[in-house]
């Protein structure tokens, strides 16, 4: 009897410690369950601001596309009037320049260059000069003054300018040295011709060779190169 009740009590005693730590068990899986439970909430968390973040990251980055978009819409808006504003510049310029032009065929031109010791027969306007034996354009030409050995290369300009003085003597020097059939032969002569010129813008023309025309009223008054008219 006392045998069966010390094995009792010896299964007893395994038994509560198997229970204690059973018990100790489920504390430390309820703990970890907790801990994971926690981690769980913080990822969440984590993922919500993250998102909400992410969100506000698009949502910024659309409003500076919409207002870059508009930016953009608005400036080439404004190019397009200022390209227009131009045209109508350049349109005005060209009927200008078309209107000295045919100023000077109109005027007592010939008659003009007749005292001066110069007689032309014939005057072309808007002539296009190619060169020889090709098609390829060399220049073109306000108006071009003939006879049968010299040629007058008039450039025109409504304002002119030092910087237009320099181009038209790169143009006469191509000239001089491309002459075609219809310059080859005869005296090259240059001329600048201006509704309106400043007096150094003149008085540099003048002593590059050319002769200066300057539309005066209905007429045309003629300048003098310095010295003697540079020939190409």
């Amino acid at each position: 009897m006392r045998e069966w009740s010390a094995a009792a009590d010896q299964r007893k005693v395994e038994t509560d410690k198997q229970i204690a730590e059973l018990r100790k068990e489920t504390t430390e899986t309820d703990k970890q369950i907790a801990e994971t439970s926690k981690e769980t909430r913080e990822l969440r968390e984590m993922i919500r601001e993250l998102t909400a973040k992410t969100d506000k990251q698009i949502a910024d980055i659309g409003k500076e596309i919409r207002e870059l978009t508009a930016k953009t819409d608005k400036q080439i808006a404004e190019t397009g009037k200022e390209i227009a504003a131009l045209n109508q510049h350049l349109g005005s310029l060209d009927n200008d320049i078309g209107a000295l032009v045919e100023g000077m065929l109109t005027s007592d031109l010939f008659e003009k260059f007749h005292e001066l010791g110069y007689d032309f027969d014939d005057a072309i306007a808007n002539c296009t000069i190619r060169e020889k034996g090709s098609r390829r354009m060399l220049a073109e030409l306000d108006m071009l003054m003939l006879n049968g050995t010299m040629a007058l290369a008039i450039e025109a300009k409504t304002r002119m300018t030092i910087k237009d003085v320099d181009q038209h003597l790169n143009r006469m020097k191509l000239l001089h040295n491309n002459p075609n059939n219809l310059l080859s032969g005869r005296k090259l002569y240059g001329a600048m011709a201006g509704a309106k010129m400043t007096a150094r813008s003149r008085d540099y023309a003048m002593k590059r060779g050319f002769f200066v025309l300057e539309a005066s009223g209905d007429t045309v008054k003629i300048e003098m190169p310095v010295g003697k008219p540079a020939v190409w």
